[in-house]
């Protein structure tokens, strides 16, 4: 049987026909759905590309079992009303009767008009909510004329469209469970997208006996934009800067760099960053994990974050917005409002001074990762599989 997964993220593929991710993506998260399904056909914007600056293009998107239907990789508002009867008629003409549906949600673009076609011709289907997404469209980041009518229009559409579901799974059930809840008597999963193999943790917490003379932090995350808050980081290295010195490793590709290495010399601090580019998944971001001091994610917008918890998985301290399910895994006091540079600058040096308590952020989040091994969250994704097989059946 084949599953058809829509996607609002958009891909690069390169001149051999692989396709890249810059966002979550990835081939091993379309994999998981190979241990219910023959075939995983991805539908999703996807533009020919040539690999980003700094670094790799991405992580493979695509490999056996899993291919992609390419659509338009239009842009914008404009850009969606001017592919829209398009990509509607690939939609109708390549999503068949007897297939498997999931939507990636939130509701946006492809997975709302997918819905509503889907709901027009009585096939059931899927959703996986892996974010809160009036985050998406924050004013601290996200200045376009129209974005306080998509605040308002994308969570609805995302209610709806979960209301239409015939199961879901939640990547963080407070509050996603409750805001974007599916249809009475529809099967409800909570369950992680970040699933990490045995390899991913250390064995045991960090012990810090004095201060690093020059910490080491360490950020990983898209530079595509801005929702992961790199400018903000750039701002508060800036204000450390005045009174300690520190070193910044930021691990990710993106249209952004070029701007962002810019401003890393308004600020002064180009001395202090270190741009690593993408790298490959595995042993190459686990060592440069291990290199570092402090890991750092303000994020304006999140659903559950892998490079978090992977962070946390190697015992590595972390201070992070509480954006999307973040509070779920760090202590308050490891927290700061995104946008906030001088808070962020405060809860680094305060973390970078004292020995005890970075021991401690270790111990805790390497415990709290535990709960991220991929054999368990795969027992607890399981059920909504089945189901998602079972509806095609029906």
């Amino acid at each position: 049987m084949r599953l058809v997964v829509i996607v609002n993220e958009k891909f690069s593929r390169q001149p051999d026909g692989t396709l890249f991710t810059h966002g979550g993506g990835t081939y091993p998260t379309f994999a998981r759905y190979l241990a219910e399904f023959d075939r995983v056909r991805v539908f999703a914007r996807v533009a020919d590309s040539t690999a980003h600056r700094g670094g790799t293009p991405g992580r493979a998107a695509s490999g056996p079992g899993v291919g992609f239907e390419a659509l338009p990789c239009f842009r914008g508002v404009r850009g969606w009303a001017q592919h829209y009867l398009t990509v509607r008629r690939i939609l109708q003409r390549a999503v068949r009767p007897d297939d498997a549906v999931v939507l990636r949600m939130p509701a946006w673009h492809l997975t709302d008009l997918a819905a509503r076609q889907l709901v027009s011709r009585g096939q059931r289907f899927a959703v996986e909510v892996f974010g809160e997404p009036r985050g998406n469209f924050s004013p601290a980041f996200y200045r376009h004329p129209l974005a306080p009518l998509f605040r308002f229009w994308i969570p609805r559409r995302t209610r709806w469209v979960c209301r239409q579901a015939a199961a879901a799974l939640y990547v963080a059930a407070n509050p996603l469970e409750q805001l974007y809840p599916a249809r009475a008597g529809a099967l409800t999963v909570d369950c992680s997208d970040v699933d990490l193999p045995k390899a991913a943790f250390r064995d045991a917490p960090r012990q810090f006996t004095r201060a690093p003379e020059v910490p080491r932090l360490v950020f990983v995350g898209s530079l595509q934009n801005l929702r992961k808050g790199p400018d903000t980081l750039l701002e508060a290295i800036a204000l450390c800067g005045h009174t300690r010195d520190v070193h910044l490793t930021l691990i990710g590709a993106g249209k952004l760099r070029d701007r962002l290495e810019k401003l890393g010399h308004r600020l002064g601090i180009a001395r202090r960053l270190t741009w690593a580019g993408t790298l490959p998944n595995g042993a190459p971001v686990r060592d440069a994990l291990d290199q570092a001091h402090l890991f750092l994610l303000p994020s304006h917008s999140e659903g559950l974050p892998r490079s978090l918890v992977e962070a946390m998985a190697r015992a590595l301290p972390c201070i992070a917005s509480p954006a999307g399910g973040i509070p779920g895994l760090l202590a308050p006091e490891d927290l700061v409002p995104a946008g906030d540079a001088a808070g962020l600058a405060s809860k680094i040096l305060d973390a970078v001074r004292d020995p005890s308590r970075l021991s401690a952020m270790s111990h805790r989040n390497l415990e709290t990762a535990r709960a991220f091994e991929a054999s368990h969250l795969t027992r607890r994704r399981a059920p909504f599989l089945a189901e998602v097989r079972r509806l095609a059946r029906c």
